[in-house]
């Protein structure tokens, strides 16, 4: 009996010691949450981190918040037609009141993955940049994560990032993306280098994404590659993007277009797998430039 007594307690403590599932699983990266974006930024395949435009820079850099003297809010929503994936975003910046201290939020709220795999998601950030110099800018955030459902997460971590800009139109980006270790796949560790051009009409963008945890027991970092333009016809801008996750294995072709009006702009955005059938549409409305 005295035996029988000792094994319970043994396992007692065992199951109070060992991490959930998803934390036991901590090494197999999830890349979903970094789709959280504006229908804007869907359309540019992604490629937003150096630019700046969109108010989602909160999520993407949160330096480049302070690029754009500008009020703006966006509020978006995408759906995967396969049901994987479904969010809404609500998104603003102000880097117009103070120019020395730009301040942004950014909330999300999804469903993701289908059957008995669903999880809902409830994201916020809160991020804040300032001028360093007229050529380079400074910002972080901090980000909280609940997670219910197929699997559970409650974690809190955060960003920080460089923007650097030269010739007025060149612009350079820097940033580490959920800096505070979770244990959590979904706030897994990245890093991200992007490059963008804005002049007149039209604008680029180029993000290099580095996980450098992605492939348990390799040294080298999984690179993923987003690249896009804009260019605005009269009142219609016009996007076209491509984006690589090859943490996912999955490659994506996006075309956008809005329509821009005195108070604001209507954004409407689709994504196509390449290697897959995941299709995704994104709508838009964003106040402000």
């Amino acid at each position: 009996m005295r035996t029988m007594a000792l094994w319970r307690v043994a396992l007692a403590w065992l199951a109070l010691a060992s991490p959930p599932a998803a934390l036991a699983q901590a090494n197999v990266v999830d890349t979903t949450l970094r789709d959280f974006m504006t229908a804007r930024s869907f359309g540019i395949g992604g490629a937003q981190r150096a630019l700046g435009l969109s108010a989602d820079a909160v999520d993407g850099n949160p330096a480049a918040m302070s690029l754009w003297p500008r009020y703006q809010t966006e509020l978006s929503g995408a759906w995967e037609f396969n049901g994987r994936l479904a969010f809404a975003t609500l998104a603003l910046v102000d880097s117009q009141s103070n120019p020395k201290l730009a301040l942004g939020v950014s909330y999300h709220f999804a469903t993701i993955g289908s059957g008995a795999s669903v999880r809902t998601v409830s994201m916020e950030t809160v991020g804040a940049s300032m001028p360093v110099a007229s050529w380079l800018t400074f910002g972080i955030s901090a980000r909280h994560l609940l997670m219910s459902g197929a699997a559970s997460s409650n974690a809190v971590t955060g960003d920080a990032g460089l923007a650097f800009r030269f010739f007025d139109s060149i612009l350079l980006g820097l940033s580490g993306h959920n800096l505070v270790e979770t244990n959590h796949p979904e706030l897994s560790r990245f890093y991200a280098v992007s490059l963008g051009y804005v002049a007149g009409m039209f604008s680029a963008g180029l993000d290099l994404r580095f996980d450098f945890g992605a492939v348990p027991g390799s040294p080298s970092p999984a690179v993923g590659l987003s690249a896009g333009a804009e260019y605005i016809l009269g009142v219609v801008p016009v996007r076209m993007g491509f984006q690589n996750d090859p943490v996912a294995g999955r490659d994506y072709l996006s075309a956008g277009i809005g329509l821009m009006t005195e108070t604001g702009n209507i954004d409407i955005a689709y994504r196509h797998q390449l290697n897959g059938t995941a299709r995704l549409l994104s709508i838009g409305v964003r106040l402000g430039p």
